[in-house]
């Protein structure tokens, strides 16, 4: 399941990832590597900030896919192993929901 949501998801994710990253300037990088940083401190103290409203919506996006998803999750698992979607439907019956259990 986890290679299925991420092959569902991953388009979404890029769509609104692609311009956050995009409108970092690039002369941030380049002014923090004229002062010294590595790639790697450039990606975790410049870019990471800058795109971390970017990454919450991608985040929320996601998550709000992943729950959604029944169809799938009902056809691919099977009753032990299962997602927390498909495990909440079965406390909806034909008499109604099990609101106690």
């Amino acid at each position: 399941m986890i290679l299925v949501y991420c092959s569902f998801n991953l388009p979404f994710a890029i769509w609104p990832l692609r311009p956050t990253v995009e409108g970092i300037p690039k002369e941030l990088d380049e002014a923090a590597y004229m002062d010294g940083a590595s790639p790697w401190t450039v990606l975790y103290d410049i870019i990471f900030p800058l795109a971390r409203p970017g990454l919450a919506v991608t985040l929320i996006l996601t998550c709000v896919f992943a729950w959604n998803e029944y169809l799938l999750a009902a056809t691919l698992t099977n009753f032990h192993a299962r997602t927390l979607t498909t495990g909440l439907a079965e406390y909806v019956t034909t008499t109604g929901t099990a609101w106690g259990i």
